[in-house]
């Protein structure tokens, strides 16, 4: 109830109001009015996210808007973010949502008043990644001396994303590393190696794998074998194998003589070959070779021993000559006493 000609009021609540007016005069006669006021909603709600949080993989945020205010009162929260390539919306002044996917996710909060106004604010949810990569390597087993080989770690995985793959190949002096997915490796030596594949992701959470790989030779070395093949009684045999070649190493010479009057040596020597040969004829040398994983090559060489120091074929020209010399004269004779 107010009095006077132009009393002041302020309406504080939204809506519609009919304000009655009765006026009178000294004698007691009075006359009325109604006036109709609206009174009609300009001022914006306030929303209030919440501060942001950090959280591990796998728990659940609860999100609280009761914070946000209104002249007039809230009636309507609405929560939404990316998820999954999705959008989630949640509802209500309180509301959870459990991540398990590692990001970074910013989270909106609208709010409207009972008339359509609204306001908007953000929050931000961190999710840490604690969980470890998974490596895997491809098993490769036995793989030849020398040869290249694809080390594998494509079925390595994460629940985010691997980052980084570290290879390390040790074995028999070797210790290389490689940063491929899928690197190249020679393996140049007999035995066994370790190959171990250590995968991280974006947080440095680490996974490892390991693997043996056998080196294994079954290459024969590639004999070659040089020197006279023609020798004088009482001379050296002089034979060697320097231009042979194996995939990994030759370790073992053995050299066997076989002559007329039978086996006349048989002994392992290095790459060179010296024997005095006694006897006049033919001989079969015969060399072998090996390498450390029992691999062998083998050749037999004939050579010949003479008795004289002239070639046989020197002799013949000789004979043929002195005879032909000899001839000569005689006719040379029986021409002059004709």
């Amino acid at each position: 109830i107010l009095t006077g000609t132009d009393p002041l009021f302020t309406f504080d609540l939204v809506g519609e109001f009919a304000v009655n007016m009765t006026v009178s005069d000294r004698r007691g006669n009075i006359a009325w009015d109604i006036v109709n006021i609206a009174v009609v909603d300009m001022t914006l709600p306030r929303a209030v996210a919440g501060d942001d949080v950090t959280i591990e993989e796998g728990k659940r945020v609860s999100f609280d808007g009761r914070g946000s205010t209104d002249n007039i009162g809230i009636v309507t929260w609405k929560w939404s973010f990316e998820y999954d390539d999705a959008e989630v919306v949640l509802e209500g002044p309180i509301t959870e949502f459990t991540f398990e996917r590692v990001g970074t996710f910013e989270v909106e909060l609208t709010v409207w008043d009972g008339i359509g106004l609204l306001d908007t604010d953000s929050m931000t949810v961190m999710v840490l990644d604690i969980t470890d990569p998974i490596a895997r390597v491809e098993e490769i087993g036995l793989v030849e001396v020398g040869s290249i080989v694809q080390l594998n770690g494509s079925g390595s995985t994460d629940n985010d994303r691997i980052v980084r793959f570290i290879w390390s190949v040790i074995g028999d002096g070797v210790d290389v590393q490689y940063t491929e997915v899928i690197p190249s490796h020679s393996f140049n030596a007999t035995g066994i190696f370790t190959v171990t594949l250590t995968v991280r992701d974006g947080a440095g959470n680490i996974g490892t794998a390991n693997m043996e790989v056998t080196g294994v030779d079954s290459v024969d070395p590639v004999l070659v074998v040089t020197g006279p093949r023609t020798y004088m009684k009482g001379d050296t045999s002089n034979l060697d194998t320097f231009g042979s070649s194996d995939n990994v190493e030759i370790v073992n010479w053995t050299w066997e003589i076989e002559g007329p009057n039978g086996k006349v040596l048989d002994r392992g020597y290095e790459k060179t070959l010296r024997y005095t040969l006694e006897e006049r004829g033919l001989y079969d040398i015969t060399v072998t070779v090996s390498d450390s994983s029992g691999n062998t090559a083998s050749e037999t060489i004939v050579v010949r021993v003479e008795s004289t120091s002239w070639p046989w074929w020197i002799l013949l020209v000789i004979i043929i000559v002195f005879t032909v010399v000899v001839l000569a004269e005689r006719r040379r004779r029986r021409s002059k006493a004709v």
